[in-house]
């Protein structure tokens, strides 16, 4: 599995845009066993982890629903799948 990865990312959010910062792992699809090496590594899922969410360079981490904060880690993580 490769290491985190800082992101600064613009998502639309509720129609709105907004700026999320934080970190991401991309992930592996794991791989199968082989001769030396009979169980081989399991696939591991992408993660993300936000630092901050601004909206017009206003810090709005703080005021964000634990329940919105799931869809802006889904949302960033699918637009930094794209790269």
């Amino acid at each position: 599995m490769k290491g985190w990865i800082d992101f600064i990312e613009e998502i639309s959010f509720n129609g709105k845009s907004i700026t999320v910062v934080g970190s991401w792992s991309e992930g592996s699809s794991g791989s199968y066993s082989t001769w030396n090496d009979p169980l081989g590594d399991p696939p591991e899922p992408p993660d993300i982890e936000i630092e901050s969410i601004s909206y017009k360079d206003i810090d709005i981490t703080d005021f964000i629903s634990n329940m919105y904060i799931e869809d802006i880690e889904d949302l960033a993580l699918c637009k930094l799948q794209e790269y």
